[in-house]
């Protein structure tokens, strides 16, 4: 039996993981596409060849879509496709990354996206225990549909040996004694934005903080309401961040912060671990799986609201052998999350799905409008 794999949406420009993942899984001949190429293929299939459609961040779907009701049209189109697509034979397979839409413009109608995906889903993929925890709180899941494999690191493209820690510190402008915290990525409010840039300010001097990454809220209302001497500490790279520059960044930082109200997957964590940078965080669920509080990364009790400042604390009065020793536990966390072993994983579960998948199928009304009452 031969297989061939459309994924979507293709986010690989922005996010590595599904070249890292997809590397691993050349014998299911997977391509970026959509429903409709999926549908396409499936037409012309001879016998014995498996489709395969692999969804990832399904609110790609309707996030930029102001418009409620041709959000809701759009929603409702792709899941019409997808049920004729399993209904004639094609299998669906669904990674979960984030517990609802980050943006969160559309919520109800994302639920009823997903609780429909649920249904539709021959397999659904979760990065964690604490992540299937968490949506099976949320989504009817039949026994056999969930499939737990973890988020890989990124140490296939973001290599800690490319890039020297002084001369990356020096370029910057970071000094001796400067302890320089690195957030990677959008500075939303599921983020915890307002706590963080709070927390940086009331902490010491030494701590330099930089923020990397597209914004999709600007910052600089937020910045302009902090003293000018904390803004001072405060670097902001508002753009598309290549390769190259992540490792300069990783490699100046002292630690990663991870100020989460709320995560189901953090492919940022990964990152840090990757590099050997130990980790400021929440003891959330899916982080607590994956790091431990002194070990690679210092976690405080999110529920607190001291407790992210007393994390930064703690971060300064590290001494320069435990700071390196959690370095050092952090680049041995990351070595456990190899995409070799986890592509081998996936690739089978992917294959089982595409041979017993059906068996957990269930049927769904598509109960989407097609447009909005006012």
């Amino acid at each position: 039996m031969t297989h061939d794999l459309i994924f979507f949406p293709d986010y690989r420009a922005a996010n590595p993981y599904q070249e890292l993942l997809y590397r691993q899984l050349a014998h299911l001949h997977p391509r970026a596409g959509t429903i409709d190429d999926a549908l396409r293929l499936l037409d012309h299939a001879p016998p014995g060849r498996q489709v395969v459609f692999h969804l990832h961040w399904e609110d790609v779907l309707h996030r930029h879509l102001a418009d409620p009701a041709d959000a809701a049209t759009a929603v409702h189109q792709f899941l019409a496709k997808v049920e004729d697509f399993t209904g004639r034979g094609g299998t669906l397979f669904w990674t979960v990354h984030n517990q609802g839409s980050h943006v969160g413009s559309h919520p109800e109608l994302d639920r009823t996206l997903r609780q429909a995906l649920a249904k539709l889903a021959d397999r659904v993929h979760v990065h964690s225990l604490a992540a299937l925890r968490a949506i099976r709180a949320e989504l009817e899941l039949a026994p056999a549909q969930p499939v737990v494999l973890p988020h890989g690191n990124y140490r296939p493209i973001h290599d800690p040996r490319s890039t020297d820690r002084d001369t990356a510190r020096t370029r910057q402008g970071f000094a001796g004694g400067d302890l320089v915290l690195l957030l990677f990525g959008r500075l939303d409010a599921y983020k915890g934005a307002g706590a963080l840039l709070a927390a940086f300010a009331e902490g010491p001097v030494c701590l330099r903080l930089v923020i990397a990454g597209k914004q999709i809220v600007p910052l600089d209302a937020a910045l302009a309401a902090l003293p000018a001497s904390v803004q001072a500490r405060i670097t902001v790279h508002d753009r598309f961040v290549p390769a190259a520059e992540t490792d300069r960044l990783l490699a100046a930082a002292d630690a990663v912060v991870l100020p989460y109200r709320a995560i189901l997957t953090s492919g940022t964590l990964m990152l840090a671990l990757g590099f050997g940078r130990p980790v400021i965080a929440p003891d959330l669920p899916a982080l607590a799986e994956i790091v431990q509080d002194g070990r690679e990364a210092l976690l405080y009790p999110g529920h607190r609201p001291d407790g992210l400042p007393e994390a930064l604390l703690r971060l300064v009065e590290l001494d320069p052998a435990a700071h390196a020793a959690m370095a050092k536990a952090a680049a041995a966390t990351a070595d456990l999350y190899d995409w070799r072993w986890i592509g081998r994983q996936m690739g089978a579960a992917i294959m089982d799905a595409a041979m017993h998948g059906r068996a957990v199928r269930r049927p769904v009304q598509l109960s989407v409008p097609a447009a909005v009452p006012a």
